[in-house]
């Protein structure tokens, strides 16, 4: 299984790409690692702990934007505390769980875990303007694969372009200068971080 069929169609804006791999002892053991990793990806609560003091803060909620502790299912959202400037209608960020794959090609001996991100307006608001510095068009995946003894888990932002599609012209002004400042790589660090903590603790 390749990871370009999970992710969305690369047509306008900024891609980034970052992967990190460990080899494993034997197939037992790589299961149980790939089974234990896929769990943290949709522990959201979580994703804290690896990040790092200066990362973002990550909240799981339901779709009525109520926090929630248990892991991410499709339909839910995140609510996310980014250093910096917070937007005057909703001082959180916000993205929505698009969709989770977890699949099996029992032949090749492959596993493969999708979570993808998408940024929305907030649950509870009037649904009119997205909550991010992105806009809905952009999106956030995490493919973590098996295949035989080989673990890899990988980032992939699609289309990230500031949203200036917002009310307010002091949000349009931050979510300029925020989507600037994660095109030039500020973000690149706490997914980079991310994925290695939560593949490392592993190790």
């Amino acid at each position: 299984m390749k990871q370009d069929k999970f992710l969305p169609e690369q047509e306008k804006g900024i891609s980034k790409d970052f992967e990190r791999n460990v080899v494993m002892d034997d197939v037992e053991q790589a299961k149980e690692v790939f089974r234990i990793v896929s769990e943290r990806l949709r522990s959201i609560n979580e994703w804290d702990k690896y990040t790092g003091m200066l990362s973002a803060r990550f909240t799981l909620t339901d779709q009525a934007g109520a926090e929630v502790h248990r892991m991410a299912m499709p339909g839910d959202y995140v609510k996310i505390n980014v250093p910096g400037p917070s937007l005057s209608i909703d001082k959180f960020d916000w993205v929505h769980v698009h969709g989770i794959k977890d699949l099996r090609d029992e032949v090749r001996d492959e596993e493969v875990f999708d979570l993808e991100l998408r940024p929305a307006p907030a649950p509870d608001s009037d649904g009119k303007d997205v909550a991010h510095f992105f806009d809905d068009n952009s999106s956030s995946s995490f493919v973590l694969m098996r295949q035989h003894r080989k673990i890899t888990l990988s980032y992939h932002g699609r289309n990230e372009r500031p949203n200036l599609g917002i009310s307010h012209m002091r949000d349009k002004l931050r979510n300029l200068l925020m989507g600037i400042g994660a095109i030039m790589g500020i973000s690149d660090m706490q997914w980079h971080a991310l994925i290695k903590g939560l593949l490392d603790a592993e190790q």
